[in-house]
Order: structure tokens, then sequence, then C-alpha cells
């Protein structure tokens, strides 16, 4: 069962499906309540949607770049080594921006995800002592770019494999969406843990600090075409230019305008796999202001220039 409340391009776009799919621009928790989890994916180049709603979701983009809008205002980029993780409730729009690139979703049932949270954040013996049904499946820094780990790229392929074998039913796809969703709590817990690296003295300072750092980092990433500067990604944190860049170099090992520049020309070899642009039109969408500027940075990071890089990738 599906619960298809919309029938705009987007949400009929899906060229696979298994289990069941939310579709709507409207939040209806007892509609989400009501169906299992489910996996789909769509290859719609150019595709703009209008703001629809989410269940806890996991989304990958294959062989291109996808932006999100979240929210309304809050903007994040995924690439073939990225996913974005968007809570329950949550209003998205998105855009596919290359040719050939496919669109991964993978959608949890509520009552699912708020046990696999649930689990991970208490003991076994206070598992069996408290009250299993809990209300909450969404995470504290859910709503973000998290990087494509080894074992989430493993997981992205039986998602791939199962939308080959279209005889799967759900106990054959049950495990596959029980372990992606503990992928995500366990690099979930694994960030929450970095906190330890900020400078604060309550726990819930450093968790929220992370997280305005999380929504200034996903910012760089998303507008890094642009000619975006710190300061904008330190005012998205709310946070003070130079807070922002201290905090940021504490969590991440490196400042943000590294951060920002390493992000352009991850974007650019992604363009340069996976489409036909020439390096100068290459070098403007990823944000540089000229191409003897981007060949210079791609050579100094890659050890070789952009056309090199490109025959032989």
């Amino acid at each position: 069962m599906s619960a298809n409340l919309c029938s705009c391009a987007y949400c009929t776009a899906a060229f696979v499906t298994r289990g069941d799919l939310y579709s709507a621009r409207v939040y209806r928790q007892d509609v989400m309540e009501e169906i299992d989890s489910g996996m789909f994916g769509l290859r719609l180049r150019g595709l703009e949607t209008t703001d629809h709603v989410s269940r806890l979701s996991v989304r990958f983009v294959i062989d291109g770049l996808q932006s999100y809008r979240l929210g309304g205002s809050r903007y994040q980029r995924i690439d073939p080594l990225s996913y974005v993780v968007i809570n329950q409730g949550q209003t998205y729009a998105t855009t596919l921006e290359t040719e050939g690139a496919t669109m991964i979703g993978v959608a949890f049932r509520p009552s699912l995800a708020a046990d696999v949270i649930r689990c991970a954040m208490v003991t076994d013996d206070r598992l069996i002592d408290t009250d299993p049904i809990t209300k909450t499946s969404g995470l504290a820094l859910g709503d973000r770019v998290m990087d494509l780990t080894e074992p989430m790229a493993a997981a992205r392929r039986l998602v791939l494999d199962a939308f080959r074998r279209p005889h799967l039913g759900p106990m054959d796809l049950a495990p596959v969406f029980t372990h992606i969703l503990e992928l995500v709590v366990q690099q979930h817990h694994g960030m929450l843990s970095a906190s330890q690296r900020l400078e604060a003295r309550r726990d819930g300072t450093r968790v929220e600090l992370l997280r305005r750092l999380s929504v200034g980092k996903d910012y760089l990433t998303a507008m890094a075409h642009e000619n975006v500067t710190i300061a904008d990604a330190a005012r998205e944190a709310c946070l003070s230019e130079y807070h922002f860049i201290r905090s940021f170099r504490d969590l991440y090992g490196v400042s943000p305008y590294t951060w920002l520049t390493e992000q352009r020309i991850r974007q650019a070899q992604v363009l340069l796999t996976h489409t036909r642009s020439t390096v100068d039109d290459i070098a403007v969408r990823v944000g540089f202001e000229n191409t003897s500027a981007f060949v210079r940075r791609f050579r100094l990071m890659l050890g070789t220039t952009p056309a090199r890089w490109r025959r032989a990738a």
C-alpha cells in the first residue's frame, strides 16, 4: 500500500519502486503510520519540485548532482559520495541537476525508525523495563548531508540490487530497510561523539553548536557554485564569523575556506565524469572566477589538470 496523495510530475516520475511510499505535499501522520517502509528511484533531469513532505528518509544520487531545499530556506547539495537524511514531517523540494543522474530514496515506517533510534540510545536493561512505544522518529542532527561511508555504499548497492529483482517481497526487503536505518543512526551518533572536540562546558551546548556548524557546512556545499562567502555561511549557522571559523576548524580539522574549495573541486570531478560540459563551463558552474584559477586549484589538489583527469576517469 502506498499513499499517493499527489499526482505531480515528481510523485509520478519514479521508474522503480519497492515497498510503500508516501507522496504528498501535506503532513498526514495518520497515513504515514499506516504504511510500511519503501524505496524508489527516479531519473528526470532538470525536474524542480514544489514543497513535499517526507517521512524519515535517506536519499542518494548516482552519477550526478542533486540539490535540496528543506523547510523552505535551508539549501543542501549531494553527489555520489554523500547522501541526505530528511526527518519525518520536514518539507523539501529537490532538483536533479545533471543528465543521467539517478535519485534513490529509502523512507522508513515511523514506528520502525522510532524503535531503532530508541534502541541505539538506551541500554538493554532499560529497553526491557520501559514501554516499547515511543513517539519520535526523528534525529537531532537530521536534515543534513552525510558522507557516504563504505558500509553505506554497500547498503546503497543492496538497494540497487533490490530494484533489479522485482520478485522480492516485504520479508526480503525488511532487513535492507533496517540495516540502512542502523547505519544512519550509527553515523549520527558518531557525529554526536565528535562534538566533544568543541570547546563548550555543557553537552547540550556542544550538540547545538554541532547542529549549527552542520547547517553552515551544508550551506557551503550547496552554494559552492555561487559567490558564497564564509560570512554568509556563518550567518546561516547563526554564529559570528570568527566563532564559526574557529569551531569549524576544531570540529572538521580544516578551515571553512578549505572545505569550500574542496567541495568545488569535488563537484567539478562529478561534472567532468558525468557530463560533456567544457572545462570552461565547469569552472563557472562550480564557483571559480575563471578557468585559470580553477585549473591551478585542481592541479594543486589532485596533481593533474581537469582535462587529463577527465581522460583518465
